[in-house]
C-alpha cells in the first residue's frame, strides 16, 4: 500500500510498528498461558511475565507501549478512512 501511494510514511510506520508489537504480545501470551486468550490485566503475574519475555523492564512499560501503539494505529486508521 505504501509503495502504491495509498499510505504515507507516518501511517505506514504506525501500522507496521503497531502490528509488530501486538503480534509479539500475542505470541508471548500464547506461550505463557498455553492457549489463545485475552491479554490479562496489568496486575496479573502473566502480564509481568510477558513484559519480561519481550524485554520490557516492567509491566507498566509494556502497558504504556501498547497504549501508544494502539493510539497511533487508531489515528492512522482515522486519517486513512476520513473518520
Amino acid at each position: 500500500l505504501k509503495r502504491n501511494g495509498s499510505l504515507n510514511q507516518e501511517d505506514f510506520e504506525a501500522l507496521t510498528s503497531g502490528y509488530s508489537v501486538l503480534r509479539s504480545v500475542d505470541h508471548q501470551l500464547r506461550l505463557t498461558l498455553g492457549k489463545v486468550a485475552a491479554l490479562p490485566s496489568t496486575t496479573h503475574p502473566a502480564f509481568e511475565e510477558i513484559a519480561t519475555r519481550l524485554g520490557f523492564t516492567a509491566g507498566g512499560e509494556l502497558s504504556e507501549t501498547l497504549g501508544e501503539r494502539m493510539r497511533a494505529i487508531r489515528a492512522a486508521y482515522e486519517r486513512i478512512t476520513g473518520t
